[in-house]
């Protein structure tokens, strides 16, 4: 590709920043954004006021109870076949990603 290519916003684009861009668009049209909603339910511990009889095992009023609780999120469920494919694409251009872990000595 020659040196005047320019990338869409004008600016000028070396290999990586071509690479990224070519392998971007190729993911995201093999693996486009699909959203889904998605939800789990965990049991937490409640308390609850205790009737008349019951044995209540918290302070005498209360009583411990589980109940559920639903949470509901919407999630990209094509997300990590995009990342895995982008992530291929760019290897096999030559590319490798490394993680720099920056901390105190």
């Amino acid at each position: 590709m020659n040196q005047s290519h320019r990338h869409r916003r004008g600016a000028h684009t070396g290999p990586l920043d071509e690479s990224r861009w070519r392998c971007r668009a190729e993911a995201n049209e093999k693996w486009p954004e699909k959203m889904d909603v998605v939800e789990r339910t965990e049991e937490i511990e409640v308390l609850t006021v205790c009737k008349e009889g019951e044995t209540c095992d918290v302070d005498g009023k209360y009583k411990k109870m589980l109940m559920p609780k639903t949470e509901r999120y919407t999630v990209d469920v094509n997300a990590n076949g995009n990342h895995e494919y982008f992530m291929g694409c760019m290897g096999g251009a030559g590319w490798i990603q490394k993680t720099i872990w920056f901390g105190r000595r």
